[in-house]
């Protein structure tokens, strides 16, 4: 489930089983997450990617797919053992 961290839910209770909250980046549960059965990938505000363990929350990896803090990265989807991830950014108001 999304929310500005990641949490994973027990799916017999709907009790929280783990929280996910990025060292990098920003808000990974902010847009639509994809899971190929023991990942669940998340962009972010921030610029990064990350795949965290379905099971447990813990991160396995965290991809700066852009330097750059103004951007975003969202909605991943994952196939065939690829992560494919859209990116935006805000522009820069020049005054």
């Amino acid at each position: 489930m999304g929310d500005f961290d990641l949490f994973g839910l027990e799916p017999s209770t709907g009790a929280i089983a783990w929280q996910f909250r990025p060292e990098v980046g920003r808000r990974p549960g902010f847009g639509k997450l994809d899971t190929d059965g023991e990942m669940v990938y998340a962009g972010s505000t921030g610029g990064y990617l990350f795949a965290v363990d379905a099971s447990t929350g813990r991160l396995r990896w965290a991809s700066a797919v852009v330097d750059d803090t103004l951007a975003s990265v969202y909605d991943p989807v994952v196939k065939d053992g690829t992560v494919f991830a859209s990116v935006s950014r805000l522009p820069t108001l020049v005054r």
